[in-house]
This record gives C-alpha cells, sequence and structure tokens, in this order.
C-alpha cells in the first residue's frame, strides 16, 4: 500500500485538478486488476536521495524516489514526448528539480507551454520519462530512449556474493547491478542486520546499506588515481595500462586520449566539449561476472594439509592472515576490477590484451556506442603452489567479450601497483580451438605434481576472426597455472573428436559448414585416493555428450578422455522423449554412489546464450547417470534410467510461495553388466526428470531449463530452473527451485521447504493437488517469481536451515528458507568433492 496522501512531497501534487499529472498518478496508485496477483516486476534504483529532507535514507524515500517504481500492482506508467515545444520549467536544471521537491516552487498552471510541464509532471507522478525533441531526429532518438528505459527496467542483478556462509547479523552481501539505458554498472554493499521488533520481539534480518550507502562506482571515481594493467601484445608481460606501455600493434588501436578516458578521465566527453561518449557512471554494466569475495587464506574457502607442498599451507595462511578482503568482478567497461571489500575502494583493475582486437575497446569511447561484452564472465580465484611458495590466483575467461582466458597473482594487496604490473599479470591464453570464454575455470593440483588450470573451451571457436578453430571439437585444456602455455608452460589439450560433423542436428551427413562447432563446460573433479590430487573429470558438451576424462597419470600424456577401441566415447548423451539432442552448458556435479559401487554424476539440460534461446520450448531434463568405473565405456541413454515426473503446481495454499510436486517411483539399481533391455526395463542406472508438468494433461512445454550449476550434498540434489520470459514488461523470467533426493529423483518423505515460512517444517508445508489431497513439494517458488540466481547460507539454530538469497531480474533479492537434510554446508572447491 502507498503513504498516506498528505505525506506525498510537494513534486507529485499540483495547485489545480483534472491535469493528466492527476490522471497519471491515479493510475499509478490503483491496482488496474485486481483479479490478478501482483508480481509486476518492481524497480528500485539504489541511492542516497533523500527525498523528504530529514537526513535519513528510509523506505518513505525509497518509494517517492521518482528515478523508482515499487509497485508491484498492474499499473500504468507514463513516457511523454514533446516534439518542438518548451514549457516553462528547465527538466535538466537541478535548481528547478530541487525547487520542485520543496515546495518552493510549483507547478504551474494554464493552456500554454504549462501544458508541456503538464507531460513532464505526469511522467514523474507515474515513475516514467520525459524527453523533449526539437526535430524529427531527436523524435527517434527520444522514442530509442523511451524504449531503453522500458528495457533498463527489467535490467537484471547477477549472485549476491557473501562474506560468510551464515545468514546473520555481521554479515555483508555484495549485489552486481546493470543500468541497460545507460550501459554502466554498480555494485553495491550491504550489511545484514538484526532488527527486533518492540512489539512482538521478534528477530528480522535485514539488509543496511554499507560503504556510506555508496556504490563502488561513485567511490572509484572520487580515488583519484588507479592501478591499472594490462599485457603487453608483443611480449606477454604485464604493463601499466598507459599509452606509452602498449605493443606498437596496440598502440595502433587506441589513442592516448582514449586510454585515458578508459581509465576514467572525463574531461573529453561531450559535455564536456569533448568527442567521447558522455558517462554517468565509471564502471560498465556488470552482467554474467558474479562478484567474488575473497578473505585472507584459509577455511572456510581453502584447506590444504601442510605436508602437501615443500611449504606449508599454514605458515602461507598465519602470513597474510591480516590480507585485506577483496571483492572481484568484471564489467563491460573492459576491464576486471579487484575491490577492497570493506570500503568499496578499487585496489587494481586489469585490461585483457584479447580486447584490444578490432576496435573493442576504441568502441567505448564512441558517442553511439552500441553495447559489446568485454569481461563478462565470473573470475576463478584459487590458493596454489608454484616457484616454490603458495600464492593467491586469480583466472578468468570472457564470456561473449573474446576469445582469451587470463590469470592475475593477488597474493598480497599491498604490492597493487603498476610497477609491478609484471609479477601481477601472470599470462594470457588464446588458442584457435578455444572459442568464446563462457568458463570459470578450475585451478587444481594434477597428478603430474602441477597445479593446473582446466576448462572446457567456449561457443563458436569457428568464427572467421583469424584463427578458427578446423573441426569445432568439444576439447578440455589443462595448463599451467604459474606459467601458462607458453613457454615454459605445461599445456594437455584433450579432443572428445565430436565437433561439426558430429553435429547431431545433420549427423551423420552434414555438409561442409553445416554442423555447429561444439562446446565443453567447466568440469568437476573427483580425487579418489583423498591425496588432493584430481584423478577423474566430468564435463558436458553442447551436443547433449557427458565425457569422462581420466588424469590419474603422473604423465600428462596419458591422460585422456575414456574411450572404447581408442575413439572417445561419452558416458551418456542426452536426449528429449523424440530423441532430439539436449544441450548441456552448466558442470556436471558428482558424488559417491550412495548404494553401489562408483559415482552418481548429476547432469541438467538446457542453453541460455543465443538470441533465439528465450523462444525455444524444447523439453530439457535433470539426469543422475551412474558411473560404475568400466574400463570400456558403455554409452548410457534416456531409455536406461528410471522415471520420475514433474506433477502439478499449487499457486493457492501459501501466502509466499507456490509449489510443485514430483513423483516419488521405486528404484531398482541394474545388476548386470553392459546395459539393461527389455521394454520396458526393470532395473536403471540413474533416474531422469524432465522439466514440464504432467498435470493437467496433456503436458504443456514452457522451455523451462536449468543454467545454474547443480548442488549436491548427501541425500538432497538441488537445481534452479529458469522459464525465460521474451515479454519486456516481464524482465528476465521465473524460476523454481527443485530439491530431491540425489540417489532416486524421489521427492522427500518430509517437506524440504518452509513454504508457509512459519519457521517449522511440518504438515502445514504440504501442498495441496488439483483433486485436494495434501502433498510433499519437491519444487518451490516466490509469488514474486524471482529469476536465475541463488546464493545459499546456513541460518544459525538448533536446527539446521538453509537461507537462500534470491536475486530478482530487477535486482531486487527475496529469500526462500529450506530443511538442510544430510548436507556439508561453506563455500566449495573442486577438493569439496573428494569423495569421502
Amino acid at each position: 500500500s502507498s503513504p498516506q496522501s498528505d505525506q506525498t512531497p510537494p513534486i507529485y501534487r499540483g495547485s489545480a485538478s483534472d491535469y493528466l499529472a492527476d490522471i497519471s498518478l491515479k493510475y499509478w496508485l490503483t491496482d488496474l486488476r485486481t483479479d490478478l496477483e501482483n508480481n509486476v516486476p518492481t524497480f528500485i534504483t539504489p541511492g542516497t536521495f533523500d527525498v523528504d529532507g530529514d537526513g535519513d535514507i528510509d523506505d518513505f524515500d525509497t518509494y517517492w524516489n521518482p528515478d523508482t517504481d515499487p509497485a508491484d500492482w498492474q499499473h500504468m506508467v507514463n513516457f511523454t514526448v514533446a516534439l518542438g515545444l518548451s514549457g516553462t520549467l528547465d527538466p535538466t536544471d537541478s535548481s528547478v528539480v530541487s525547487g520542485l521537491f520543496d515546495g518552493s516552487i510549483s507547478w504551474p498552471t494554464g493552456s500554454g507551454p504549462e501544458r508541456v510541464d503538464d507531460l513532464w509532471h505526469a511522467a514523474i507522478n507515474s515513475r516514467g520519462q520525459f524527453f523533449s525533441a526539437s526535430n524529427p531526429d531527436e523524435l527517434v532518438a527520444g522514442f530509442r530512449d523511451v524504449l531503453s528505459a522500458i528495457d533498463e527496467r527489467t535490467g537484471s542483478a547477477s549472485t549476491v556474493a557473501t562474506t560468510s556462509s551464515q545468514y546473520q547479523a555481521g554479515t555483508m552481501l555484495y549485489q552486481a547491478l546493470y543500468d541497460s539505458g545507460r550501459w554502466d554498472g554498480d555494485i553495491l554493499a550491504f550489511t545484514l542486520t538484526a532488527v527486533t521488533d518492540p512489539i512482538t520481539g521478534n528477530e528480522t534480518i535485514v539488509n543496511v546499506p554499507a560503504w556510506g550507502g555508496q556504490g563502488a562506482s561513485a567511490i572509484i571515481a572520487g580515488q583519484g588515481s588507479r592501478n591499472i594493467l594490462t599485457a603487453n601484445s608483443a611480449t606477454g608481460a604485464g604493463v601499466a595500462f598507459n599509452w606509452a606501455d602498449l605493443s606498437p600493434a596496440q598502440q595502433a588501436l587506441l589513442t592516448d586520449d582514449q586510454v585515458q578516458y578508459l581509465r576514467g578521465a572525463t574531461g573529453k566527453e561531450l559535455r564536456n566539449g569533448g568527442t567521447f561518449r558522455n558517462r554517468t557512471r565509471l564502471l560498465g554494466d556488470i552482467v554474467h561476472s558474479d562478484p567474488q569475495f575473497i578473505p585472507p587464506p584459509g577455511p572456510p574457502l581453502f584447506f590444504y594439509p601442510d605436508n602437501l607442498e615443500a611449504v606449508s599451507y599454514s605458515s602461507f595462511k598465519n602470513l597474510y592472515a591480516g590480507r585485506k578482503n577483496m571483492l572481484l568482478f568484471g564489467g563491460n567497461g573492459g576491464m576486471l576490477h579487484i575491490l577492497d571489500a570493506d570500503t568499496g575502494t578499487e585496489l587494481l583493475a586489469y585490461v585483457p590484451s584479447a580486447l584490444f582486437n578490432n576496435g573493442k575497446l576504441a568502441a567505448l569511447t564512441d558517442p553511439n556506442y552500441q553495447h559489446q561484452f568485454y569481461v563478462d564472465q565470473p573470475v576463478s580465484v584459487t590458493d596454489v603452489f608454484y616457484n616454490s611458495n603458495w600464492h593467491t590466483l586469480a583466472v578468468g575467461g570472457l564470456g561473449k567479450g573474446g576469445q582469451a582466458i587470463y590469470a592475475l597473482d593477488i597474493t598480497n594487496p599491498s604490492t597493487f601497483q603498476e610497477a609491478n604490473a609484471g609479477s601481477l599479470v601472470r599470462w594470457e591464453f588464446t588458442d584457435n580451438d578455444l572459442g568464446y570464454t563462457y568458463t570459470k575455470p578450475r585451478v587444481m593440483k594434477m597428478n603430474n605434481d602441477k597445479w593446473m588450470v582446466v576448462f572446457g573451451n567456449g561457443y563458436n571457436a569457428t568464427e572467421a576472426d583469424g584463427s578458427a578453430s578446423t573441426t569445432g571439437d568439444a576439447i578440455l585444456y589443462l595448463i599451467d597455472a604459474e606459467k601458462g602455455g607458453g613457454s615454459g608452460g605445461v599445456l594437455k589439450k584433450i579432443s572428445t573428436k565430436t565437433g561439426m560433423d558430429e553435429d547431431p542436428l545433420c549427423a551423420p551427413s552434414c555438409a561442409p559448414g553445416q554442423g555447429r562447432p561444439n562446446r565443453l563446460t567447466d568440469v568437476v573433479a573427483v580425487d579418489k585416493n583423498l591425496d588432493f590430487k584430481a584423478d577423474i573429470l566430468y564435463a558436458g558438451d553442447l551436443f547433449g555428450n557427458l565425457w569422462k576424462f581420466d588424469v590419474s597419470s603422473s604423465n600428462p600424456s596419458q591422460w585422456k578422455v575414456l574411450n572404447t577401441n581408442a575413439n572417445p566415447k561419452p558416458l551418456f548423451t542426452a536426449t528429449d522423449a523424440n530423441g532430439k539432442a539436449q544441450p548441456i552448458t552448466v558442470a556436471p556435479a558428482v558424488q559417491y554412489h550412495s548404494k553401489k559401487h562408483g559415482f552418481l554424476v548429476y547432469v541438467a539440460t538446457g542453453k541460455y546464450v543465443e538470441d533465439s534461446d528465450p523462444t525455444d520450448l524444447s523439453i530439457q531434463t535433470v539426469y543422475a547417470v551412474w558411473d560404475r568405473e568400466e574400463s570400456n565405456i558403455t554409452t548410457i541413454g534416456r531409455a536406461h534410467l528410471l522415471e520420475q515426473q514433474i506433477l502439478e503446481t499449487d499457486t493457492n495454499s501459501f501466502t509466499d510461495t507456490n509449489a510443485r510436486e514430483t513423483t516419488n517411483n521405486n528404484m531398482k539399481w541394474f545388476t548386470g553388466g553392459g546395459l539393461p533391455t527389455g521394454s520396458p526395463i526393470s532395473q536403471f542406472l540413474g533416474w531422469r526428470m524432465d522439466l514440464v508438468n504432467q498435470l493437467p494433461s496433456p503436458a504443456v512445454p514452457r522451455g523451462e531449463r536449468v543454467v545454474d550449476e547443480l548442488f549436491v550434498s548427501g541425500d538432497r540434489l538441488e537445481f534452479i530452473t529458469l522459464i525465460p520470459s521474451t515479454d519486456p514488461c516481464v524482465g528476465g523470467g521465473e524460476s523454481w527451485i527443485f530439491a530431491v533426493n540425489a540417489t532416486t529423483g524421489s521427492r522427500f518423505p518430509t517437506t524440504p521447504w518452509d513454504y508457509n515460512a512459519d519457521g517449522k517444517y511440518d504438515s502445514l508445508d504440504k501442498m495441496k493437488k488439483s483433486g485436494g489431497a495434501k502433498v510433499i513439494g519437491s519444487g518451490v517458488q516466490l509469488k514474486t517469481k524471482y529469476s536465475f540466481k541463488s546464493t545459499k547460507l546456513l541460518k544459525p539454530g538448533s536446527s539446521c536451515q538453509e537461507v537462500n538469497i534470491l536475486t530478482n531480474s530487477d535486482g531486487s533479492m527475496g529469500t526462500v528458507t529450506g530443511n538442510c537434510g544430510d548436507k556439508e554446508y561453506g563455500r566449495r572447491s573442486w577438493r569439496r568433492i573428494h569423495i569421502r
């Protein structure tokens, strides 16, 4: 509900009635469809705007800030455009805006230019925008700005990073945002604070802005000097991001003025008489590069035994016990940023050398800039050992921004100076088969006693960019963590021999150039003998194959994809009921089989990369595949797995959540060799669950898919699904979180979710079927239908509870609480998937 009318700030009021502004406010405040749930995405612009001038920023200020739209009910927003007309008030004059807010200036009345003022007033009252155009070209630009502003309201945030695995007072949250109207971004920090209700005495955890209420972009803008590095393309060495330190080839692609602009100088922007694009914030938009919080070495992020290397990990941990907390993220302003997580101050930034290519960096200065991606993947940070010492290594890809992997030594923030660029920048790596690096590399110790960076190749490796792949095969890379794949480094490429010619859309008779290039997902590793070295790697590919790689030998030449008769053969191939291949785009998950010898490997299908993906309604599936550790792979298929189903949805039983029911079909594990036979088979090599409701019948696919990593521990498998939206009024889409038995795929006998939010897990959390029966649910969704991302924290107390912090496509956050079950908590690296 809205605050009372007598609290309405003066800027929303008028001295006359029945103006367009009055109508606009009425239809913003009024729920236009009371028969619908209030699930309209809100648009909140965090900031420090003190609307009522009382010296603090509270809910009143957020609600009445014209730059926000907190209405979740069905309402009207007006974007108004004036062509060739001017009002009596200047919307660009800050003193006019201030006067309207404090009441010293009133909205004019009349039938002349005052009507143009009324257009502006109407836009404010309905949380839209006003545009003025003096000629047809400006009118076209105004309509373009309207569409951008509408799209901005469906702009998004990424996964939040946290300083702790505990959902309790003192934990900090970091949220990345982007503005698709201006294509800039920001990082916000919040402290979880306990607030006690003075009447009930109940304690609630709330988010309180940190960093003085400022975003990182404003803090960086006020810093003055910055430490920004890149790699010289001629030598490969790290250098300061100054024009004089670049190679001749790089200097030919970027002027000194452009370098200074990218470093943050604003003097050459259009508004200051220059020729470069105006910027509201210095940070570029942050879309897919989830922020990573990095504390000092040691638990909970990393743990190694002291006898793993020649220098004990404890000594390294103790040496850097007081190291600054760091926050790492990439942005589409061309840089990886490393912040002091406690203050928001930028410590270091890095411009990957690969971004100089094809004028990408120069494009950021163009006043007619059309959005591109740059450093658009999360960075991976690991403590590793090389050159007789422990180091903290940051390794990242570029996503759609380019075809390269980079590595920085971030061990000691006190050395983050441009003079130390040579030691801070470890390497950049590229290769003809690499493709666009949609990867979060894993860094691990291998059986050759080297620490290596392990990742799959990316999309479109066959693109005609001067270094195209000739096969389009899905390939696994293992490169030296210290030196990269260059001189003195160890580079191992393992091809699956499954590329353009094997594309399931045209195989076995793909014409030249007809097939798509393949792509390998991120890997998951298993350390079978608990010596902190990887022995097995699993990864999926774009064609639906699940691959198993044997890296147990001390000789890298023996590392290989498991095969039959020397030809690589997948452990499993994902297809729908009609035999259509299903793409695997996220890393598998794995754990020991709880009933049998070997491992259960979990994969989920779905893609959300190409422009056509949101409208693809193909049925996708979650799978559990039993790896029996056969020496010769026998490829498992859909027919060899027990079917579990999603049955129906309950949207009425709970105030804040919806629920979905899944089956609990009985599992009988296959006891023979080879593959089960018969129709139907009665014993199985795993289970599967199609992501579509079976009731009411017939099933109607909605394009539900999995594009975020699965989480498995103990008896519980969790996965987040995405149902994309193509409607710009809805945003990214909607998501569900599922929790099922990891071994059988069945629903649990007791509720995994606190559906009614009463802090208990009991019969009141049962969902209601369409026939009236009460059953345990497996899927949960907030009625606001938050999409995409979840960060999991443990809630302290006598009973184990998890809190999933969900990030919506409009930047708002919500929480869903679940019962832990038999689970292990804490941040996880590949070592956490050691089989115990």
